[in-house]
């Protein structure tokens, strides 16, 4: 007799489906120079294709300790890439930029490899906003200590005497230019009280409180000004 296909030992379950590609969306590119140059561009990408995966994977991947390791990071791999083709803020995700495939239709990289290069575009565009804003913090802080070390161009040293014969420096400095020591800090505490509220300003912002929150999320150190 048939062997019944139904009981209790059986169960209605369908055969296992290959696995699906995610929807990417490559640029469309018309023919002429544009194509040209992307066909060379993927040839690149073929030949680097290893290094391509190294980088990303230690933008995913590489522990950091603090802001000055992950500013390191950041310009090391993020300038890699670009040279690569895979600059931060190009017009095409990179897992779409990576989506290349061969006349036969296998892929350059794999579905994985895609996925790799989406989450550390994404990291990358964080440990941009970190680059930037802890350079910015310290360019200020560096301005108001340069304040506290600066004197007057060609006025004397403070507690020296002008030589003899000599024209006493410039004209600034004949009328009072020179700073006192005193007078040094107070113009360097009040450069400092003017960056304050433009920084706390700054990191109030909702879509700088929505980066923060990026930044936290992916476990990556927050701006420093040291």
């Amino acid at each position: 007799p048939a062997r019944r296909s139904t009981g209790p030992l059986y169960i209605g379950a369908a055969a296992p489906e290959a696995p699906t590609r995610k929807a990417r969306q490559p640029k469309v590119v018309q023919g002429g120079i544009e194509a040209a140059f992307r066909k060379r561009q993927n040839l690149r990408l073929r030949d680097a294709r290893d290094r391509v995966i190294e980088l990303l994977r230690r933008a995913n991947l590489e522990p950091l300790g603090s802001s000055d390791a992950l500013v390191a990071l950041f310009r090391d791999v993020s300038g890699e890439l670009a040279a690569l083709g895979l600059a931060l803020g190009a017009s095409e995700a990179w897992a779409d930029r990576l989506y290349i495939e061969d006349r036969r239709g296998a892929l350059l990289f794999s579905e994985e490899e895609l996925d790799e290069a989406e989450a550390a575009q994404s990291r990358l565009e964080a440990m941009y906003n970190v680059d930037a804003w802890s350079s910015q913090l310290k360019g200020r802080l560096s301005s108001a200590e340069l304040l506290l070390q600066e004197t007057a161009p060609d006025s004397p040293r403070e507690g020296r005497s002008t030589p003899r014969g000599s024209r006493g420096g410039s004209g600034a400095a004949r009328g009072g230019g020179t700073m006192t020591s005193e007078e040094r800090v107070k113009r360097a505490l009040k450069r400092l009280e003017e960056d304050v509220p433009y920084h706390v300003a700054l990191f109030a912002e909702p879509v700088s409180l929505r980066t923060l929150d990026g930044i936290d999320a992916m476990g990556q150190p927050a701006p420093n000004n040291k």
